[in-house]
């Protein structure tokens, strides 16, 4: 229902994180872009107080390998960056060479469940 934009980067989820709680939104989840965003709002919420996934969890997007050593550790969507580059090469050089519109591209990824999550009727 509430979105903040950020910046790809620890601080900037920590300090994106630290505004809504100032703001006043409630929830009890949130979904970062990148799993960095991800961690730097865990820290935000655990210095005002609140517990992950207690009180609010916390997905991530990236599938970083720090994610599954952090306490607790982070849930993340993972897509294969291999891929994504790949079909992202073919494309422009479809594009350049054969020219024609932007397409969408589905890659296929998989969910982690990790410890920062929690079903809601827990």
């Amino acid at each position: 229902l509430w979105y903040y934009t950020c910046r790809f980067s620890y601080r900037s989820g920590y300090e994106t994180m630290k505004q809504a709680l100032e703001d006043g939104v409630p929830c009890t989840a949130v979904f970062a872009m990148a799993d960095v965003m991800a961690i730097g709002a865990i820290r935000a919420l655990h210095n005002n107080g609140l517990r992950v996934p207690r009180d609010v969890s916390v997905m991530g997007f990236d599938g970083l390998p720090l994610g599954s050593f952090l306490v607790p550790q982070l849930s993340t969507v993972i897509q294969s960056a291999h891929v994504m580059a790949q079909r992202g090469v073919e494309i422009l050089i479809d594009r350049m060479e054969n020219g024609g519109a932007a397409c969408h591209e589905s890659v296929p990824y998989a969910l982690y469940q990790r410890e920062s999550t929690r079903r809601i009727d827990e």
